[in-house]
């Protein structure tokens, strides 16, 4: 990626998010650590419409027991992933929008990142997904801004581009629906839970449940 905006510019940025209660609020880039950004929802719209080259959509995210947006399969694949990590307790769509002064010709430059993510220690993953051949011009300059604010501000940047690994989405994806509370037996996950005290594979912990098919 080029460099982008040196950090001096970067301290008069600003983030807009919306609370949980539904407003819309702005604050200084470098307060952005006191502010509610694990917002209720998303800081723009996801839009659907004829002819559109990119699929937008709702992920149940067993990580936040709720509907979590997507605007194109990329983010669909890196959200699954997202869900499916143990150590991220929460996600949000489209966080914020991060706005700095630029010399364009609306004197400053806006992004929105794809996700925030909240991990069990208390972190912060901002999460970018691209394609890597699109990874150039204005979007590699809003990209390396990401990663400096992040730094400023002690969190993680990840700037994630097209997977590997499809049959692990496939995987992931198929396992994620039965992570849907109307599959849930409190029962059985006590009794899984024990079983999983001691280190033993899969098959062999549902047979100490019961049938393991």
């Amino acid at each position: 990626m080029p460099p982008g905006p040196e950090p001096a510019v970067l301290c008069n940025a600003t983030v807009t998010y919306v609370d949980q209660d539904g407003t819309r609020l702005s604050c200084p880039l470098l307060d952005a650590n006191g502010a509610e950004l694990g917002a209720a929802a998303p800081a723009r719209r996801f839009h659907a419409y004829r002819g559109q080259k990119h699929f937008p959509g709702l992920w149940w995210a067993a990580t936040t027991r709720s509907h979590v947006g997507y605007e194109s399969w990329l983010e669909r694949y890196w959200l699954t992933e997202l869900d499916h990590d143990p150590e991220v307790v929460h996600i949000t769509s489209q966080p914020f929008v991060m706005t700095w002064p630029s010399p364009n010709r609306r004197g400053f430059t806006e992004h929105i990142p794809d996700y925030l993510a909240r991990t069990v220690e208390g972190s912060t993953v901002i999460v970018d997904c691209h394609r890597a051949e699109r990874v150039t011009g204005d979007a590699a300059e809003k990209f390396a801004a990401t990663l400096t604010v992040c730094r400023m501000l002690e969190w993680s940047y990840l700037l994630l581009i097209e997977p590997d690994d499809i049959a692990r989405y496939v995987n992931l994806r198929w396992l994620a629906g039965y992570r849907h509370p109307r599959f849930a037996d409190p029962d059985v996950e006590h009794a899984v839970n024990i079983a999983l005290e001691q280190p033993l594979g899969l098959y062999d912990a549902a047979e100490l449940v019961g049938d393991p098919i």
